[in-house]
């Protein structure tokens, strides 16, 4: 981009002016010393941005880089002179190193208002050159791409005296490649998405070379030609990951098996009915066995439950009962007599409450479903977005690149990516 600084003078320059992340460009700097400094500072921030997956900042370094590039481009001529010589570039360049600084705080942490940062970006983004001597790149957007499976990105390349440009790849051309020119400061470039390599886990950034044709000075003779680069940051493969975690409120069953006896029944040729309760607070379990006999008989017999009345309320036994004749014992008779028992099994439910947990990732199109254990469940959502923040919710929640709804025991959520990309 800039070329290596060669002379001593500069090469002493650059060794005694303090680096700082806050310091701002000195106006008496020589224009490409503090170019390149722009440019280390910017270079840094790239790859710890990228590293750390922050796409705010890896989108203001990518920013400062396309300034450094074009702004060397448009001041080939005074590249020799300082900062303050050249109208208006002390201010722009400023501008860019305040930014750097903005991004590499927030990158630290330290940025609270993140929307200053977002609002230097699109400040540095807009801030065109007056009319220079071509050919350079002045815009790219978008400068950040997420993963596509297929298709291609659209790209709009703004620049001074763009005749043509050329695009291609470490490998050479790129197939699939589409270029249309709309005026000669803008063109649409179409690249392929298999182009772009995506990491897993973080920010990646993807170069591809540029060679920038300009007019002539004459009717006959070879075009200004200039090699610069176009610098797309491409996101990770996965938006964000999320694991969730909760509880809801259960039931567990208890049962056994138990005898119950309501009693003796007794009666003259008829037949008698009594009650076999469960335990209080139990149920009878209709669907198990019952078996039913009698003990203590004297003209009396257990004829079982009857059927159409079991519920778990209780087990509704019938007995059968004659008279017992005249004998010594019962000079004139006696009402029969038996006592029925009950085998059954009975049940309770003990509330309880059951913890449940899950994970996995979001991807940039397809939304992540969620079903819930319960449609009461209490749960919190914990997602680690590919920038580094987290968000954690209890239920439908909006944010910069994801949605949250949830309607009852469906949890969704839904992919947004930033309008930029």
């Amino acid at each position: 981009m800039l070329k290596k600084i060669q002379t001593l003078v500069l090469v002493t320059s650059l060794l005694t002016m303090p680096i700082s992340v806050s310091a701002q460009v000195a106006g008496g700097v020589v224009t490409k010393v503090a170019l390149e400094q722009l440019e280390n500072k910017a270079s840094e921030l790239l790859g710890e941005a990228t590293a750390a997956g922050d796409y705010l900042a890896t989108k203001a370094a990518i920013e400062a880089l396309n300034v450094v590039d074009h702004t060397e481009a448009a001041y080939a001529r005074q590249l020799d002179s300082t900062v303050s010589e050249i109208d208006g570039l002390l201010r722009r360049l400023n501008d860019v190193d305040a930014m750097l600084d903005d991004a590499d705080a927030k990158l630290s942490k330290q940025l609270q208002d993140v929307g200053r940062l977002e609002t230097r970006i699109a400040q540095i983004a807009s801030d065109t050159f007056p009319g220079q001597a071509g050919p350079y790149v002045s815009d790219v957007r978008p400068t950040i791409v997420a993963p596509r499976q297929a298709g291609k990105h659209q790209f709009v390349i703004r620049g001074v005296d763009l005749q043509r440009i050329e695009i291609s790849n470490d490998a050479g051309e790129i197939s699939g490649l589409a270029i249309s020119q709309i005026n000669k400061q803008e063109y649409v470039v179409e690249i392929p998405a298999s182009a772009f390599k995506h990491s897993d886990d973080s920010i990646s950034v993807n170069s591809f070379p540029l060679k920038l044709y300009g007019d002539r000075r004459f009717f006959i003779g070879p075009r200004k030609t200039r090699e610069s680069t176009l610098t797309v940051g491409a996101l990770s493969k996965t938006l964000a990951t999320y694991e969730y975690t909760g509880t809801y409120e259960s039931s567990k069953r208890e049962s056994s098996v138990v005898t119950k006896s309501p009693g003796q029944m007794r009666g003259s040729n008829t037949t008698k009915h009594m009650w076999a309760r469960p335990t209080s607070g139990w149920k009878v379990d209709i669907t198990k066995d019952i078996r039913v006999w009698g003990t203590g008989g004297n003209q009396g017999r257990c004829e079982g439950h009857v059927a159409n009345e079991l519920s778990p309320n209780g087990i509704k036994l019938q007995a059968r009962l004659d008279r017992i004749g005249s004998s010594l014992q019962y000079p004139g008779g006696a009402p029969g007599r038996i006592s029925c028992h009950a085998e059954f099994t009975e049940y309770r439910d003990i509330p309880v409450n059951i913890d449940f947990s899950g994970n996995g990732n979001l991807g940039w199109a397809k939304d992540e479903l969620i079903e819930l254990p319960h449609k009461n469940a209490d749960m919190v959502l914990t997602v680690q977005v590919f920038d580094g923040s987290v968000v954690k919710t209890t239920g439908s929640r909006d944010t910069k690149f994801f949605e949250v709804q949830r309607d009852n025991q469906i949890l969704v959520i839904k992919p947004t990516p930033p309008g930029d990309l």
